[in-house]
């Protein structure tokens, strides 16, 4: 579905930046130079901030200059300009939407908003409903493609989609009205002071939309209004805390039946309705050869299924959350190499209104090895991970660029990423609890010239990405035996192999 915005405004009033009033030092203005462009720094590849053009991998960053000139809500318009990238919707804005990555299931990317994984841990297959993420919130957009669980544990097996929400040193707001009455309204308050700095944003989007249905003749709309904060406070000698905190609430008209009229959007009752909540404390200690950053995490994602023709109660509920204890370090050594590492574990549990409540843990471990020359980057790393239900798993990973020519590079990349099996495949009324992780094996090999910023940007990428172990639903009507013993309607198992 597509809608027209006939008005948009915008204003922002800022304070001194900070990179205006460096020191006129060399090493001091690169520095500077480099925190500016910061379509050019990205932690999708190690975890931590580097160079983009460091990296074998093909990655893509989009920052907050291309985000504004898009405009619009939805953040779809985005993720569309990014190649790899097939996007599947079942409806207008606000519905179900994922983001397939080299042909990828769309469950098989890892999103992050503020180094916070996102994903409905309640959802059948664990994924991430980008429909509920607008654009208006964002400030810059990574995406890597290709296999990395070697960094990132399950669920990096078509990629990396890390999102960093919007800050600003002053006030900002903007504000859009279009067809279908439809509207997109954001704001931003923020101050970086000395050793602190603090912001929060919010925004209200709304469209009464058309029927997702083609004979349809009711309209599906979409409301949603959310808010965002950020914190930071040097506390000494290298130390400082830091905080984010995202929570939408969302409600979503969709169709049902009889047809023609299918579903009757209204703010009472809704058809559907999200909430979401995520956040991160964490201490964090730097010096200038040392990092490491230390936290917990929390995402909770609860939602809720309306029929009006059968009352105001919702018909059924789900309710998933996780929480994530996390340690990560990088440190330089000799000789040009430099380690990457961290650790973490992760509690997950789940309830729906035909599901008691249940739980899960995996915790890992990595380490990643990498040596910066003067046109050559290599990195190679290892991961274990522990799983409660199906044990131990391995994952290995490693990349390197060459600078052939001014602004040309040579890079490739070999990763391998693997998915643990979600709570409702593993423990619901269909779930089989033999099931084994979902894996992959993916290569890629590419040139390129530049970054997305510059006057002339051209990449070219061959890949290749074999998965074994893929979970998918069977049936079991007239089966009694196997994997449908006691399971007469069907359940999930390990029957599918595909190469991309």
């Amino acid at each position: 579905m597509k809608y027209l915005f006939l008005l948009s405004c915008s204003f922002a009033v800022a304070g001194p930046v900070w990179a205006q009033e460096a020191a006129k030092d060399d090493d001091q203005e690169i520095m500077v130079a480099d925190r500016i462009r910061d379509n050019l720094i990205t932690v999708v590849a190690s975890g931590t901030e580097q160079r983009l053009n460091w990296d074998g991998q093909a990655i893509t960053v989009v920052d907050e200059k291309e985000l504004d000139a898009i405009q619009g809500p939805d953040l779809t318009r985005v993720l569309e300009r990014v190649p790899g990238v097939t996007l599947t919707r079942n409806g207008g804005p606000g519905s179900f939407t994922g983001a397939r990555v080299r042909g990828a299931d769309a469950e098989q990317l890892l999103v992050l908003v503020d180094g916070v994984r996102v994903a409905d841990v309640a959802s059948p297959a664990g994924g991430t409903d980008l429909g509920t993420l607008l654009a208006g919130e964002i400030s810059k957009v990574e995406l890597l493609r290709g296999s990395n669980s070697v960094v990132w544990g399950s669920q990096a097996i078509g990629g990396v989609l890390a999102l960093t929400t919007r800050t600003v040193d002053g006030v900002a707001a903007s504000a859009e009205y279009g067809s279908r009455n439809s509207f997109s309204g954001e704001a931003s308050l923020g101050h970086n002071g000395s050793g602190y700095a603090v912001g929060i944003s919010g925004g209200y989007t709304r469209t009464d939309g058309i029927s997702s249905a083609a004979i349809g003749t009711e309209q599906d709309g979409f409301r949603q209004w959310h808010v965002n904060g950020r914190g930071k406070v040097e506390l000494g000698s290298g130390f400082s805390a830091t905080a984010t905190a995202r929570y939408a609430d969302s409600k979503l008209g969709i169709d049902g039946f009889p047809p023609p009229t299918y579903s009757v959007f209204s703010d009472t009752p809704e058809n559907q309705t999200t909430r979401e909540a995520s956040g991160r404390a964490g201490l964090d200690y730097q010096t200038g050869s040392f990092h490491l950053n230390g936290g917990f995490a929390l995402s909770d994602v609860r939602r809720a299924y309306f029929d009006p023709t059968f009352g105001t109660a919702p018909n059924y509920e789900t309710f998933g959350r996780s929480e994530r204890a996390d340690l990560s370090g990088h440190a330089d050594l000799p000789a040009n190499f430099t380690i990457d590492f961290g650790a973490d574990s992760e509690w997950s549990k789940f309830r729906s209104s035909f599901d008691s409540e249940h739980k899960t843990r995996l915790s890992s471990g990595h380490a990643l090895l990498v040596y910066h020359a003067d046109r050559l980057n290599l990195a190679g790393g290892v991961r274990v991970d522990d799983h409660s239900q199906f044990g131990t798993h391995w994952t290995l990973g490693a990349n390197g660029s060459y600078e052939i020519a001014s602004g040309w590079r040579l890079r490739a990349s070999y990763g391998e990423g693997f998915k643990a099996p979600t709570l409702f495949q593993l423990l619901s009324d269909f779930g089989n609890t033999k099931l084994r992780p979902e894996t992959s094996r993916s290569f890629d090999a590419g040139i390129e010239l530049g970054d997305r910023n510059a006057p002339l940007h051209l990449a070219a990428t061959l890949f290749l990405r074999d998965s074994r172990d893929l979970i998918d639903f069977v049936s079991c009507f007239g089966v009694t035996t196997g994997i449908c013993t006691a399971r007469p309607f069907g359940t999930y198992n390990n029957i599918i192999s595909a190469r991309a």
